[in-house]
């Protein structure tokens, strides 16, 4: 028994609206429909995404003019509170390798529990580590610098 394969034939592009009559129950002569030509579908050209690295890092911003801007990096479980222009933001325990950002306008206020357990930055300027005696730790920015 010989098998033959199917081999499909492309179906030609109509150029034309194809034009059918529209059968009516009233007795009246049909009237005609107009079917739009069948076209091929536009290509769209596929841009492949860039990989977005996974970070466990979130801010909280201000206007970009902002003269106080503090970063925590956490190595080790620590306890946070940032208070900034007088507001509290952030209150609770952060998970190692989380990183936190902070913009105030007049003053900001970090408490450390665990401070040896945290870097931070001061407007981009990374600050001297903390040492095993800093168990709790409270700093004051101001855009004049750290009080």
């Amino acid at each position: 028994m010989k098998l033959q394969a199917a081999v499909a034939k492309p179906v030609p592009r109509a150029t034309a609206p194809l034009i059918q009559p529209v059968p009516q129950a009233t007795g009246q002569p049909a009237a005609q429909q107009v079917t739009p030509p069948i076209t091929q579908p536009k290509s769209v050209p596929v841009t492949p995404q860039q990989d977005i690295p996974a970070t466990a890092s979130t801010s909280v911003a201000t206007p970009a003019t902002s003269p106080i801007s503090v970063t925590l990096h956490v190595v080790e479980r620590s306890w946070v509170q940032i208070t900034s222009d007088g507001k509290v933001l952030l209150a609770g325990e952060l998970a190692p390798e989380s990183q936190k950002s902070f913009t105030a306008s007049k003053e900001m206020v970090v408490k450390l529990g665990n401070a040896s357990g945290v870097e931070i930055s001061y407007n981009g300027k990374p600050l001297s580590p903390f040492g095993p005696e800093d168990k709790t730790k409270t700093l004051t920015f101001t855009p004049d610098g750290q009080r």
